[in-house]
């Protein structure tokens, strides 16, 4: 079984990266291979060039190696900061450069004719973690989390994912931090039982 951890925040003492290698050890010690994937530290770039649209596929041997860990992973898993409303540029980045056409999802038709949609990653489970300094489940945190359910995910065939907003970053104690690593750990436990 293989899984795939992004994580996107240029910090590595934030919270963030406590997350994203917490949810690392736990798919490890489930037999996990895990394809662990820190887009500062790899210094990804996320500019989608015209030859790349137009040809709906990167010749990039990076972008290759995102697309298998992509493809392979039975588990997807996404950690990152609200950045005014957004993942961090780095990260949408990533989704416009490796969520791509004929690797999750595609369309299907005559020539000339209205398509169809067909979603390439059904079957994945998949999950979204993230912090922000919002002091309250605004508008646009929900908004953040309509994009990755709904205009990600779900758009690519990934059945009931889960996105997960831990706000008020600021003033959270180590007990409530605590309360969200437990949390999230059962989150990640019951994706290894769903795959298996």
């Amino acid at each position: 079984m293989q899984a795939l951890v992004v994580i996107a925040h240029p910090l590595k003492d934030s919270f963030n990266h406590v997350i994203a290698e917490r949810i690392a050890e736990r798919l490890k010690a489930s037999n996990y291979t895990v394809h662990f994937h820190d887009l500062y530290e790899q210094a990804f770039d996320p500019v989608l060039t015209s030859e790349e649209m137009k040809r709906k596929f990167s010749l990039d041997a990076g972008i290759q190696i995102h697309y298998e860990s992509l493809e392979s992973s039975d588990i997807l898993v996404f950690v990152h900061p609200d950045w005014w409303g957004a993942p961090p540029a780095i990260l949408k980045g990533w989704i416009d450069r490796v969520f791509s056409p004929g690797i999750a999802y595609d369309y299907e038709g005559a020539e000339f004719m209205v398509k169809d949609k067909i979603p390439l990653l059904t079957g994945k489970k998949a999950g979204v973690f993230i912090t922000s300094n919002q002091e309250k489940f605004d508008s646009a945190l929900i908004n953040l989390r309509h994009f990755w359910l709904k205009q990600v995910l779900q758009f690519c065939g990934i059945a009931d994912p889960v996105c997960e907003i831990f706000y008020d970053i600021r003033h959270s104690t180590f007990a409530q931090r605590q309360e969200w690593m437990d949390k999230i750990d059962g989150i990640i436990t019951s994706f290894t039982k769903e795959v298996c």
